[in-house]
């Protein structure tokens, strides 16, 4: 953050909260402790911080399976020391069957159907990820989440959660029982399961990860989409390649923050940031907290109006974000009483801004190598354990996607054929000059931009970021014609929202819904970081 003292600006971290930050010349911070240690490991054997988030990714794919899964989704977020940042659009595309209207006369979009399968793409993010900056061998980073995945890891009381939870919806498909339910019980916690089927699949795209997309592997992914049936096939996966992207940025502060353009939805968190910039200029009594909210539901109106891939989009998302749109926004919106939906949509100029919620089965990670290369990374199979379906023999469950589409004629959104969906994953970093700040991310679906705002609205306060992934968080979600504001208990503010005109809906302490987010953050020639405490997560640093 900005050059001050070292003492003054960290000396007191973690010192109200009780939960000490990470200290260390190198990083990892994940939602899961252990992968957090296989990331740590290979950094420790000499590799950099792409070889470090490679092994991170496949242990997550064992340890946290619900949320990871060779047959989801990734994006990327990458800054060479005092480069610029480059992304990976790693996300898959429908099948070249996509139809919008044939879905719709079939009573629509099930989500836990095959109909919602779109092509995996993390794998073939490893692939561009590995060839350009790798500087170990594939299988030797992908073996210990392999090895763990034959051996077996033992339930942690959260993974023992989502278990249960997916016994009720998926849980009755016998390839996802034969794979995670061992002798047809729901694994306890404290029990050793292991999954031996996804620790060969992880060999076999470890040591090619086209094999995701040629050849046998792929032939069992189309076979079971095939059975339900679904609209992928073994063309559409041979045809899908992952892509290399330029992100967008934005100022916040001293910062520079650099976020994924479309169609994955972090740029959203630019605009949110520049109509709080402006708001703020117009008055600094009102709450904060209000106004970052107002903010965020702009933001919103604008993603489900104009979201969708690339070669869809009817407006650019620079135009959102140039100073003249944002001021002239910002100074439409009522500083005192929540805007309406309807009013936000008017000011933002848009008549085709259809609520939808995304929830979100998602894992983010962050590292930092010694040598100042930075690594963002999210992931996801979308609800957990995404579809449920399992390939035959793979261990691995495929992802449910497709259900950020609309079916709506006309909606850039809309389903077709070979069109990526809105996407809600959106990995974050920033910088100071010519150095990367923070390295950030959350999962938490439609709410990950509004976590990213919050994020940097903490550490502004206080750059501690222990205490940052820890602040009660709020959520601010469209609900028929109009906004509800999920809010942590214990965050104090729900009186004055209420006094604004908010629809405020209470949660529990630390509940999922809020996300779970890691920071990491450069010091003065040091790291600081840490791991959301919702979740399984560490943060763990390294001389």
């Amino acid at each position: 953050m900005r050059r001050r003292n070292v003492q003054d600006l960290f000396a007191g971290a973690g010192e109200q909260l009780g939960r000490q930050p990470a200290v260390g010349a190198a990083m990892v911070a994940s939602p899961n402790a252990w992968a957090t240690l296989q990331g740590v490991e290979v950094m420790r054997r000499g590799g950099n911080a792409v070889d470090a988030a490679l092994a991170v990714s496949a242990a997550l794919m064992v340890s946290t399976p619900h949320q990871c899964s060779p047959g989801g989704d990734a994006f990327w977020l990458i800054r060479p020391p005092g480069g610029p940042s480059v992304g990976i659009n790693a996300s898959g595309f429908a099948g070249h069957r996509a139809d919008a209207r044939a879905l719709r006369s079939r009573g629509g979009m099930r989500i836990r159907s095959a109909a919602s399968v779109t092509v995996p793409g993390v794998i073939d993010g490893w692939r561009l990820a590995h060839d350009r900056y790798g500087s170990m061998d594939l299988p030797v980073l992908v073996e210990p989440a392999a090895a763990a995945a034959d051996m077996g890891l033992r339930v942690t009381p959260y993974l023992a959660r989502q278990f249960r939870a997916a016994a009720d919806v998926v849980g009755g498909q016998p390839e996802f029982a034969k794979a995670f339910f061992d002798s047809s019980h729901i694994p306890r916690v404290g029990q050793v399961v292991a999954l031996p089927d996804l620790a060969r699949t992880l060999r076999i795209v470890g040591d090619s990860p086209r094999a995701v997309y040629e050849g046998d592997l792929a032939a069992r992914i189309a076979r079971a989409v095939a059975s339900e049936p679904g609209a992928i096939d073994e063309s559409d996966l041979a045809d899908f390649q992952a892509e290399w992207t330029t992100p967008l940025s934005g100022p916040y502060g001293d910062l520079e923050i650099h976020e994924l353009g479309p169609n994955a939805s972090g740029w959203l968190v630019l605009l949110a940031a520049g109509i709080l910039r402006h708001l703020a200029k117009r008055s600094q009594a009102i709450e904060r907290a209000h106004l970052a909210i107002e903010a965020s539901k702009l933001a919103v109106i604008v993603r489900d109006a104009v979201l969708a891939d690339p070669v869809a989009m009817v407006a650019e998302p620079e135009g959102f974000l140039d100073e003249a749109w944002l001021a002239e926004a910002a100074g439409q919106l009522e500083l005192e009483r929540a805007n309406s939906a309807a009013a936000l949509s008017r000011i933002a100029g848009l008549d085709r801004s259809i609520p939808v919620e995304r929830p979100g089965g998602t894992a983010h990670f962050a590292v930092v190598d010694p040598g100042g290369l930075a690594v963002s990374c999210i992931q996801s199979v979308y609800l957990d354990f995404g579809t449920g379906i399992v390939p035959e023999g793979t261990g691995m469950t495929l992802q449910n996607r497709g259900d950020c589409f609309t079916l709506d004629d006309g909606h850039p959104n809309q389903l077709g054929p070979r069109r990526r969906p809105l996407h809600t994953l959106a990995p974050a970093l920033a910088t100071a000059g010519p150095d990367t700040a923070l390295v950030f991310g959350a999962m938490g679906g439609d709410a990950q931009p509004q976590i990213h705002l919050q994020l940097l609205e903490a550490l502004r306060v206080d750059p501690d970021p222990a205490r940052a992934t820890a602040e009660p968080r709020w959520f601010a979600r469209r609900d028929g014609d109009g906004f509800e504001v999920a809010l942590e208990e214990r965050s104090g503010l729900a009186p004055l929202l209420v006094e604004r005109g908010h629809r405020v809906r209470i949660v529990a302490p630390y509940d999922e819904v809020m996300g779970h987010a890691q920071v990491i953050q450069r010091g003065d020639g040091f790291l600081l970081g840490a791991a959301d405490p919702r979740s399984d997560g560490l943060a763990l640093g390294l001389d």
